[in-house]
């Protein structure tokens, strides 16, 4: 018995686990619209060992001023300590950080 569960299935549970967990998070980053912002979130994110597993930049979102980017950025950490002290050096950047909805 249970030798024919839905593989699909099954990656939906373990994903939601991950997410629940804190080791896969979305983050969504308003930054500057000018070169070196997204150099600033992916060196943040190596050098505390989070895998990107994602990132969508749009320059054309409505609700931002020209001057303005959104950056969401899908990453997987350790747990969700991890993922604070990632938010927080973010941050520290100035650069406000949103924890977006399930992925």
């Amino acid at each position: 018995m249970g030798g024919n569960i839905d593989s699909k299935v099954l990656s939906s549970i373990l994903m939601r686990d991950l997410v629940r967990s804190g080791q896969v998070t979305t983050l969504g980053i308003t930054m500057p619209d000018k070169p070196g912002q997204l150099q600033i979130i992916s060196k943040i994110c190596a050098t505390n060992g989070a895998n990107v597993l994602q990132v969508e930049h749009s320059r054309f979102a409505m609700d931002l001023s020209a001057s303005l980017a959104k950056l969401n950025i899908t990453v997987e950490t350790q747990n969700s300590d991890h993922l604070n002290k990632i938010i927080e050096e973010i941050e520290r950047n100035d650069l406000p950080v949103e924890i977006e909805g399930l992925i």
